[in-house]
């Protein structure tokens, strides 16, 4: 079975391309939502994180303070790093396990979404046989961006300012999809799948 990553920088269309995958009958994992998840349901993610960052990061329910945890480690790169490494590892792991599912019902190809490519790029490496890399201009994605976000043009340049740029998603990319707006997906995605069913 192959294991494709399928990464981007914000606004090139990731979700959207993941879905029209899903809708040709490809399972996507989704490591945004899994990382959400985790964080809730993993007893060992939830004692490593409150044992970094304390017991605010979650209330006397159970559920995971996403607010207050963000504005803890805004400002503390260490404390930053510190909660990427419990939680980037135990998404991987997650992904491990799904995929073997997935095999064991007969996939051949399995997609993994992620935006974290270029600061994961060991452990993403590992996980995947190959990288898609969805690419589209800064102005589209910028658009894409305040259309559904509803934020200020500035806020959002200077949202994207702070992520890695795009060249650092397309440089460990094997494969590239275009998302301008204007392109054909489908026609592109096809192409892409028949490349993969020939690997």
């Amino acid at each position: 079975m192959l294991k494709i990553g399928l990464t981007g920088p914000i606004g090139s269309g990731k979700s959207y391309v993941s879905n029209i995958l899903r809708a040709k009958g490809y399972s996507v994992y989704d490591s945004d939502s899994a990382a959400k998840r985790l964080v809730e349901s993993s007893e060992r993610v939830r004692v490593a994180v409150v044992e970094l960052l304390g017991e605010g990061a979650y209330d006397g329910q159970g559920a995971y303070q996403r607010s207050w945890v963000a504005a803890k480690v805004f400002s503390d790169r260490a404390l930053l790093e510190g909660l990427n490494a419990i939680v980037h590892p135990a998404v991987f792991a997650d992904f491990a396990a799904w995929a073997l599912l997935r095999q064991r019902e007969g996939a051949r190809i399995v997609f993994f979404e992620s935006a974290l490519l270029p600061s994961v790029r060991r452990d993403y490496l590992q996980a995947v046989d190959y990288v898609v890399c969805v690419r589209a201009s800064a102005e589209c994605r910028a658009q894409r961006v305040m259309a559904r976000s509803g934020m200020a043009r500035e806020k959002v340049l200077s949202y994207m300012a702070n992520q890695p740029d795009a060249s650092a998603f397309e440089s460990l990319a094997n494969f590239t999809v275009r998302n301008e707006g204007e392109d054909d997906l489908e026609e592109q995605i096809d192409g892409l799948i028949n490349r993969l069913q020939q690997l």
